[in-house]
């Protein structure tokens, strides 16, 4: 799906934008081009064939064009989350990691895995370039989640699945080839972090990227109108701001990963003047489970379910439980993973009868509506990154 739209832009629109990094422009033929520059040292790297290839690269437009070039490839990959051991996530048959030569943030690539440096090589795009050439029903990436137990919990996306979630997500939010979707510095390790930019240049749209200071410079520069944050960057973003305003009135802002307070929604709201606001409820698991506006304060923590995820709250023994009754949120749908990759315990625990419960806590109210209140896995939520006390 993604190699063959981006073949078909640079073809057909060459100079329409595909991303702005740090503030530089790419274009179609630009994105297209680096994908076949990083092709061309992969393949000098002689990683074997059927083999997972990890990207720890710091800078995303050269870690977008490996993870590209590696889909075309049909390699399965994964991205190296920050604070993570490279022998701690506990992949099998992991080829290679591949780097920029630079530090990887808090990332430690360790356990003996092969490193390859694609920021030296040849500049000569891999001859033939043409569409991807993996199965549909083989593993395209793997995502990790820590929203049920503060581990590192590895989810499994075939080809299918990851283009399900991808049109779900382009139908629901509607994006299309207007799109210019900041997301600053989400590394491709997070849930929307991957599929995100996907989503975008699925339809012919701009990603935005920046990963040096002054962040709301850049905002008002780039003039997207979709803008994602979760809510420790947001509050980030609004310390930045000080009394300074942006016309958002052009502009969709979601929020996700964490709830978002009465205070930070009012400074929002003064800050990006004009923006419509969202509320976002999803899981690395499922998918989104919800994508709500904002309206008013009284819309704060509660979430209007898409209609194409099924959600329950029930009781310990799994029953449902009526309106206006708290339980345990449990959720279904066919975009969803059947289980943990390699961890048959945490699995047990979470995915249960065809259900994944997230951990979370909650209400469904009388209007259909869910509300959360709290967590019965032991997880601490910091700023968006789910830890374990432990």
């Amino acid at each position: 799906m993604i190699i063959d739209a981006l073949a078909r832009y640079a073809a057909e629109d060459p100079r329409s934008l595909a991303m702005i990094v740090n503030l530089a422009p790419v274009s179609y033929a630009d994105l297209w081009r680096g994908i076949g520059v990083l092709e061309t040292r992969i393949k000098d790297a002689a990683i074997p064939r059927g083999a997972r290839v990890g990207v720890a690269i710091a800078d995303l437009r050269l870690a977008w064009f490996a993870i590209l070039a590696l889909e075309k490839m049909g390699y399965p990959t994964f991205a190296v989350p920050q604070n993570a051991r490279v022998s701690q996530l506990s992949l099998a048959n992991v080829g290679a990691i591949l780097t920029d030569g630079q530090p990887h943030g808090t990332a430690v690539i360790d356990g003996g895995v092969a490193i390859v440096d694609v920021s030296k090589g040849s500049n000569a795009p891999s001859p033939g370039m043409g569409g991807a050439t993996s199965r549909p029903e083989m593993e395209r990436y793997v995502l990790f989640s820590s929203g049920t137990t503060g581990f590192h919990k590895k989810v499994q996306l075939t080809g299918a699945l990851r283009d399900r979630r991808l049109q779900s997500q382009i139908r629901r939010r509607a994006y299309g080839p207007q799109t210019r979707h900041f997301i600053g510095s989400l590394g491709p390790w997070t849930v929307h972090g991957y599929l995100g930019p996907l989503s975008i240049w699925a339809q012919g749209g701009a990603i935005i990227f920046h990963q040096i200071a002054d962040v709301i410079s850049a905002i008002a520069a780039t003039k997207p109108n979709r803008l994602f944050a979760t809510p420790g960057l947001a509050e980030d973003w609004m310390r930045q701001m000080g009394k300074s305003r942006i016309d958002a009135s052009a502009m969709r802002i979601s929020v996700g990963g964490g709830p978002m307070s009465p205070s930070l929604w009012v400074a929002m709201q003064e800050a990006f003047r004009g923006g419509q606001f969202f509320q976002v409820y999803g899981t690395t698991e499922c998918g989104g489970i919800s994508d709500t506006q904002i309206r008013s304060e009284t819309d704060l923590g509660r979430f209007e379910l898409n209609g194409e995820t099924e959600l329950q709250v029930t009781d310990p023994d799994g029953n449902p439980m009526p309106a206006g009754a708290m339980g345990a949120v449990r959720v279904r749908s066919d975009l969803m993973v059947k289980q943990y990759l390699d961890d048959p315990a945490a699995s047990a625990v979470f995915f249960r009868d065809g259900w994944f419960y997230p951990g979370d806590m909650g209400v469904i109210g009388h209007d259909g509506r869910l509300t959360l209140t709290g967590r019965f896995a032991e997880v601490i939520n910091m700023r968006g990154d789910k830890i374990a006390p432990g």
